[in-house]
């Protein structure tokens, strides 16, 4: 008796731990499609840094649309905290703002409703922003952003 009751329990711990891997399939499955999403079906537009152009994919939110429809532009950016560039604009953005748990270099960030943020080093933030989308191939930004003042242009590809 206590052979089949140690048998029916290892059964029942296997069909629960299939239930819970294909579960975690799923879930790992639906994430991945909305990081998909939220990144291919982007407006694709070019920022230009001195000689060199990077392609940035805007997500499909109210902020970037707005920063669409502003372009081109061409922006004299200050660098803050060695992480990153910003440039402060006369009229705001809408807002969608948020805690990210993370900062990757190229990210292209709207901090309160008129300051955009170009990062070009990874970093753990403790400020919200609203995300507008993010240079593809930026390993670099940091050798051209990091010295003080930089001149970055947006333009529709």
């Amino acid at each position: 008796m206590k052979k089949i009751c140690v048998y029916l329990e290892t059964v029942l711990l296997i069909i629960a731990m299939s239930a819970c891997t294909n579960q975690t399939k799923e879930i790992m499955e639906v994430s991945k499609n909305a990081a998909e999403e939220e990144t291919d079906d982007g407006l694709h537009i070019e920022v230009m840094i001195d000689d060199q152009t990077y392609t940035a994919v805007l997500y499909d939110n109210e902020t970037a649309h707005e920063l669409a429809a502003r372009l081109p532009l061409t922006l004299s950016m200050e660098s803050l905290h060695d992480n990153e560039v910003y440039y402060f604009f006369d009229k705001g953005f809408p807002m969608n703002e948020s805690y990210p748990s993370s900062i990757q270099t190229g990210d292209l960030m709207l901090y309160g409703s008129d300051c955009l943020v170009l990062f070009y080093e990874d970093f753990t933030p403790t400020y919200r922003y609203t995300p507008i989308g993010r240079l593809e191939h930026a390993e670099d930004l940091a050798t051209f952003l990091k010295n003080g003042s930089t001149e970055v242009r947006f333009i529709k590809k």
